[in-house]
């Protein structure tokens, strides 16, 4: 399966502290979230919350347990652009969120 969604491109979002509350991680062995593999593997992913009604966790919050499992400001600004380029919205939109975290970021993704 790791294979095939590395192949496809296919987008996993990594919902840190909820894998913490739901023990989703206690039962395969870690040292870090996999989300810190997802993203040295090359595979596209990002970092979101989940249920922010129900996690109570920002996604601020989320980039700061990303940073404490190891994924640097770059890392992070990667998986956003990842985020952007995986989105549902409309091509046109998709484009111009993309513009506009280029001009944020200086960079040309």
């Amino acid at each position: 399966v790791y294979q095939m969604v590395s192949e496809r491109q296919t987008h996993l979002e990594a919902c840190i502290y909820s894998s913490h509350c739901t023990g989703a991680l206690l039962t395969i062995p870690h040292e870090r979230h996999p989300v810190v593999k997802w993203h040295a593997d090359g595979l596209n992913c990002s970092i979101s919350t989940d249920d922010p009604g129900v996690m109570q966790s920002t996604l601020t919050e989320e980039y700061e347990r990303a940073r404490k499992e190891g994924l640097s400001n770059d890392d992070l600004v990667e998986l956003c652009f990842k985020a952007a380029r995986s989105s549902f919205l409309p091509e046109d939109e998709k484009k111009e969120l993309i513009a506009k975290l280029n001009q944020i970021h200086q960079t040309d993704h």
